[in-house]
């Protein structure tokens, strides 16, 4: 099999050793670069699935632009959006992340959904009222003690890391990505 070429939108330890570990369990042959500059366009908090795979999608976008534009286009362009939508019944608050895979030269954009977390809905209540533009309810966790990394709260409410939960949903996902 031929190596790719992949690029992941920004620079956050987090999406990029999921997107590693991803690669590496499926054994993939792969160059893994970081578009740095990658905006999403959307809240600091995105809330809703809509603007959670809008954010997703600005950020692959922006990747292959910037990447295309510095000379160095990749084969694969890969993005991350975590937000926050209610669960069916409409009763709890769960942050999920969107990743991506945009593949240029098939004019395709693939998608998963990584697990869940639940969040506290007062946290979530305090974080909106002071405005998603600018905080995230991890950050109103970090600050109320309730775990201790604002960029990882799921390591403190869940069985998993925040890196374990995308590495899942980024394993899916390349696998969608090599049957094309």
């Amino acid at each position: 099999m031929q190596r790719k070429t992949f690029a992941i939108s920004g620079t956050s330890v987090i999406k990029r050793n999921a997107a590693l570990l991803a690669l590496g369990s499926l054994k993939l042959a792969a160059d893994v670069t970081a578009v740095e500059n990658v905006e999403s366009g959307i809240n600091e908090q995105p809330e809703g699935f809509y603007e959670t795979l809008k954010g997703a999608m600005n950020r692959a976008h922006m990747a292959m632009m910037l990447s295309e534009q510095n000379g160095q286009p990749r084969d694969v362009y890969l993005a991350v959006e975590n937000g926050i939508w209610q669960d069916d019944q409409e009763s709890a608050w769960i942050d999920q992340a969107v990743v991506m895979a945009l593949i240029p030269s098939q004019s395709l954009c693939l998608w998963e959904i990584s697990a869940g977390v639940e969040y506290p809905a007062g946290a979530v209540a305090l974080a909106r009222s002071r405005g998603f533009t600018r905080t995230t309810v991890g950050q109103v966790l970090f600050e109320m003690g309730k775990v201790s990394d604002p960029k990882d709260p799921h390591k403190d409410l869940g069985p998993n890391s925040r890196t374990e939960i995308l590495k899942v949903a980024f394993k899916s996902l390349l696998s969608k990505v090599l049957e094309q």
